[in-house]
């Protein structure tokens, strides 16, 4: 669909109206600014009247660019920058998810990762034992811990609530045997 562009009243910065929407009373514009480096014209969007835009604000934004090809730096347009923003937030977004997931508690890693797995892959009654001993041993003892947090002494704290409960040894074998698996599968999947 062919535009009809207006030319605004400062340098380099054109905008059209909207067939229908308004801003105000006034039909809405959309701005774009134009400039020429070392022969090469460019033409970049910025966004419409009611999102904040103005001939004035897209005037500034055409300076700065002009500016920075005057001082020898090197042309940055907005292209550029959003494209370098855009990997800045995902570079940011990636850092949060690993430091979400390095803090996640082991209750919360058994509940959403492990657990949906195990149901898979582990015959059924297997599967109803393990969640019961992790639910009864695991889940009180040590399930506030971070997952990157148990040590040895979270183990031995498992060990001698059971044997305190008058659980068999072969039981309390049991349990840590799920713990080593569960523990396994976290730091296979980078959660250690």
């Amino acid at each position: 669909m062919a535009y009809k562009w207006y030319q605004s009243k400062y340098k380099g910065v054109r905008y059209r109206e909207h067939s229908t929407r308004k801003h105000g009373i006034v039909p809405d514009k959309y701005f774009t600014i134009r400039y020429k480096v070392n022969g090469k014209a460019y033409e970049e969007k910025l966004g419409w009247a009611s999102e904040g835009i103005t001939a004035e604000k897209a005037f500034k934004i055409r300076c700065e660019i002009m500016e920075q090809h005057t001082l020898g730096k090197e042309l940055e347009t907005l292209k550029d920058k959003r494209k370098k923003a855009d990997i800045e937030l995902h570079k940011k977004q990636e850092e949060m998810a690993k430091k979400e997931k390095y803090n996640i508690s082991f209750s919360k890693f058994y509940e959403d990762v492990y657990k949906n797995v195990a149901e898979m892959y582990v015959k059924e009654n297997t599967f109803k034992t393990e969640t019961s001993l992790y639910e009864k041993w695991l889940k009180p003892t040590i399930g506030n811990e971070k997952i990157k947090d148990i040590t040895i002494q979270s183990v031995e704290k498992i060990e001698n609530n059971m044997l305190k409960a008058n659980l068999s040894k072969r039981s309390v074998e049991y349990a840590l045997i799920i713990l080593r698996k569960i523990l396994k599968y976290a730091e296979e999947h980078d959660y250690l």
